[in-house]
C-alpha cells in the first residue's frame, strides 16, 4: 500500500484529518490520539524543528477490518 493509500485511508477512518499547514499536513483526530502521537523532527536542510505525525505500530490491527 502506497504512502498516499494509507494517508487516505486514514482519513476515511477518521483517524487524522489534512491541514493547510506545511509544516504539519495532518494531525490526529481524537479517536486517533490512541493510535498516533506528534513527534518533533529536524527537517533537512532547513534544520527547522517540525512535527510528525507518528502512528503506533499498533494501528495495523485497524486496516483487517
Amino acid at each position: 500500500m502506497s504512502a498516499v493509500a494509507v494517508n487516505n485511508w486514514l482519513v476515511h477512518a477518521g483517524l487524522q484529518y489534512r491541514t493547510d499547514d506545511k509544516k504539519i499536513p495532518y494531525r490526529p483526530t481524537e479517536s486517533g490520539k490512541q493510535w498516533g502521537r506528534m513527534v518533533p523532527t529536524v527537517a533537512r536542510p532547513s534544520n527547522q524543528t517540525v512535527f510528525q505525525l507518528r502512528w503506533l505500530p499498533s494501528i495495523t490491527e485497524l486496516f483487517g477490518d
